[in-house]
């Protein structure tokens, strides 16, 4: 069958040659090149017609039409892709540049403090809810009772319509001592994203149509596994596609708010004079004299019940101390009695010999 196959490609090619001989003698030499690339062409359609006609007739497992079919649509797959990519001339980024609506991903920090720690969490917790939003983390410190201040951290989620309203009320409830605002475009890539999931989902429809008509196992196998890629990389890109569209939806509040006992407004930076340090340091210096003295009256007085426990003690064990060697006195003094002894004298002689 390949014999045969040269054969009639072979008697085409003659063919076509002999037909360009007999048609080049009516040319003039003007429309040589024009009869050139006419001639070029026709060539070029016959000889891939009977490649398709003389291939179809063999049918190993896909035949020579399928796999040149095959071949063609992922020629055309990488021109388009390289056209959509590597080119800087791509229908997604000319239809994003000109697109109105943008996709931004807005992310707002803020660090306050505040009095009233309870009402304004609960505020804040109200609003994100009234607003559609949603809390997306939360983390809080402290009791509240004996000087253990509170403090708490947010990520909080709300409409992008809804975030510059939520900033304006931490900004009436509390004292910021800190912000900061981060803005991402992220349109273009969005469009490639899209662009990229619409080629993938052609690629998948021609895989899955060589595959219903494939019979060779190992050409089965080969076509699944690329199939079995391709629609991983489609869930990827769904993937990126709905977190873009959530992360341009919603935006981004990281919220951290600390209790305090006074509320201070932020000063305005200045250079500060000699008089003015020396003022500082004096301050500085009483109070920290005056906290040093109150932790040591409230240390001695939390210390108290053990300070005493101690000295009960100390006078338990000086009163057994005392009684155990007046005990062992007198046994001493009623054996030198027994022995014949004045125990008077000899308590005079000890008290002599020890003077």
């Amino acid at each position: 069958m390949k014999k045969n196959t040269k054969i009639l490609a072979a008697l085409t090619l003659a063919l076509v040659i002999g037909l360009t001989g007999c048609s080049g003698n009516k040319k003039t030499r003007s429309d040589d090149y024009d009869y050139e690339e006419e001639v070029y062409a026709e060539t070029t359609a016959a000889t891939e017609a009977l490649y398709m006609s003389s291939a179809a007739v063999v049918n190993d497992s896909v035949s020579f039409a399928e796999d040149y079919s095959y071949d063609m649509e992922v020629a055309e797959y990488e021109e388009a892709y390289n056209e959509a990519y590597v080119d800087g001339d791509s229908d997604s980024d000319t239809v994003s540049a000109n697109s109105d609506e943008r996709m931004l991903i807005r992310t707002v920090s803020i660090t306050c403090e505040t009095v009233s720690y309870a009402a304004f969490t609960d505020s804040i917790e109200d609003l994100v809810n009234s607003a559609g939003g949603y809390i997306e983390y939360k983390d809080s410190y402290g009791t509240g009772k004996d000087g253990d201040l509170r403090s708490a951290v947010y990520t909080i989620r709300v409409p992008a319509e809804s975030l510059d309203s939520l900033i304006g009320a931490v900004g009436d409830g509390a004292i910021v001592t800190y912000s900061s605002e981060s803005t991402e475009d992220v349109t273009l890539s969005y469009a490639d994203t899209q662009a990229l999931l619409e080629s993938l989902r052609t690629e998948q429809e021609t895989l899955t149509e060589l595959l219903s008509r494939a019979e060779n196992i190992d050409t089965i196998i080969a076509l699944q596994n690329e199939l079995t890629n391709v629609r991983y990389r489609i869930e990827s890109c769904e993937s990126r596609l709905r977190i873009l569209e959530n992360q341009s939806e919603y935006s981004t509040l990281n919220l951290t708010i600390n209790e305090v006992l006074e509320e201070k407004e932020p000063e305005e930076a200045h250079v500060k004079t000699f008089s003015e340090e020396i003022s500082e340091a004096f301050e500085e210096g009483v109070e920290n004299t005056r906290d040093f003295f109150k932790d040591l009256v409230l240390g001695i007085v939390s210390s108290v019940f053990v300070i005493i426990a101690i000295v009960v003690a100390v006078v338990i064990i000086l009163v057994v101390v005392l009684v155990v060697r007046k005990k062992i006195r007198k046994k001493k003094n009623a054996a030198k009695a027994a022995e014949g002894e004045d125990p008077v004298d000899n308590q005079k002689d000890e008290a002599s010999g020890t003077k």
